[in-house]
This record gives C-alpha cells, structure tokens and sequence, in this order.
C-alpha cells in the first residue's frame, strides 16, 4: 500500500501534449481521443546518412546544372542576338539595293526614252525625206 501521495515526477499533466493525441471514431460509435505514447528514443536511422549523401549530390548536381543552363541560355541569347544584327544589315543591304535598282531602272528608262526619240525623230525625218523625194519623182505607191 502505501500512503496514497504519489512523488511529483510520476504525476501525469491532467492532459497529454497534442502532438500524442489522436482523436479517433470507430464506425457507429462515438468520438474519442487516444493518447499515443511518445517515442521512447530518438534513433538515428540506418538510411540517414546514404539519404544525408544523396541530398548533398543532389545540390551538388542542381547548383552545376543550373550553372550549366544560365550558360546555354547565355550563349542562345549571343547567337540570338547576332542573327538579329545580321537580319538587320542583310536587311538595310537589300532596301539600300532596291534604292540603288530604281535609280538605274529610272536612269536607263530616261536613256532608253530618248534614244527611242531620236531614232523616231531620224525615221520620220528619213521616211519624210524619202516621200517627198518619191512623189517629186512621181513614183506610184506599192499597190
């Protein structure tokens, strides 16, 4: 028997931390909570350490992968860039050809213009000569 006091130390708190309690309901029945006992010891798991080395690759990798991807998109945007610049010369080429083909089309137009004026102003002069010339003969027309 005893005296019916207990020592200070086997007293238990009037209720558990949350953390070990567990409210549960069994099917049709009635709601009640369920007080687990916390873990006697914290273990160290046998995985722990091969689980601590995995993460330390895994960072490892993803820092140099990364790394690698900033460089990649680093180069994509140079190359990028350099294809825009070239676009935009190839392109200022082309319109400054265009100009340069309207100014020659325009100079040869004017070129072939007037020597087709003149040809055509020596024809008829020719072919004016040429009648008069026949009619002062009196040569009959081609019948």
């Amino acid at each position: 028997g005893g005296s019916g006091a207990r020592p200070a130390a086997a007293m238990a708190a009037p209720f558990p931390p949350e953390e070990f309690t567990e409210t549960v309901a069994a099917p049709g029945g009635f709601i009640s909570s369920v007080v687990k006992a916390a873990p006697a010891e914290e273990h160290e798991s046998k995985r722990g350490e091969v689980i601590f080395h995995e993460e330390t690759k895994l960072t490892t990798k993803m820092t140099k992968l990364r790394k690698q991807t900033l460089d990649k998109n680093r180069e994509f945007k140079r190359q990028t860039d350099a294809l825009e610049a070239r676009r935009q010369r190839v392109e200022a080429r082309m319109a400054q050809e265009v100009a340069d083909r309207e100014v020659n089309f325009d100079e040869l137009r004017a070129a072939l213009e007037a020597t087709l004026a003149e040809f055509d102003a020596d024809y008829s002069g020719r072919s004016a000569t040429m009648f008069a010339s026949l009619q002062r003969d009196a040569v009959d027309p081609i019948a």
